[in-house]
């Protein structure tokens, strides 16, 4: 983004609307692939990883994110005017664990679909819509890299993030321009 940053904007709300129970992906291992388990949607769970994750992205983004520079005390008073919310429609995750010499291999493979949404907290209202449908591979080893399900939300708020519309949408509004002074 703009060295000047961007619109002020707030990331606290990501929900998963996949039914509770839903299977969406399963845990397998060893060289004959037995399974080992599944993932499924809890009901009423909301992943808090997911709000940190997004905002660790939109930082390193360089989005402008009001009261983000004070961690330490906060500052409720700063309020931004735009709400950025994800609403997380699909998801499938399979992971696969092979046995090392020393670490296992971590083989995950998925695909997401999010709806992201930026609210306008003057206007009340949606201002600016976007699905975004992503896939998400990566192999590591052992404790190495994030849990798989953060990786595949990451992968999916990155490139919503790069997408051209919504840095166009978050850039800074020109400043008014000054009338030139009258001359007598």
């Amino acid at each position: 983004m703009a060295a000047t940053g961007t619109k002020p904007l707030e990331f606290h709300k990501a929900i998963v609307s996949m039914d509770s129970g839903t299977n969406f992906g399963k845990i397998t291992g060893g060289w004959l692939n037995v399974q080992w388990g599944s993932f499924k949607v809890s009901p009423g769970e909301e992943p808090k990883q997911f709000i940190a994750i997004g905002i660790e992205e939109l930082r390193r983004a360089h989005y402008t994110l009001p009261g983000d520079s004070n961690k330490l005390f906060g500052d409720d008073s700063a309020k931004a005017r735009y709400e950025l919310g994800a609403e997380i429609t699909w998801m499938q995750l399979d992971v696969h664990l092979q046995a090392g010499w020393v670490k296992p291999t971590i083989a995950s493979n998925g695909a997401i679909t999010v709806k992201w949404q930026v609210y306008d907290t003057v206007g009340k209202s949606v201002v600016f819509s976007r699905t975004v449908d992503s896939g998400f591979h990566q192999v590591s080893k052992g404790d190495s890299g994030e849990p798989p399900l953060f990786g595949l939300f990451r992968s999916n708020v990155r490139l919503f993030l790069a997408s051209p519309d919504f840095a166009a949408f978050m850039r800074p509004d020109p400043a008014p321009s000054q009338p030139a002074p009258a001359h007598d």
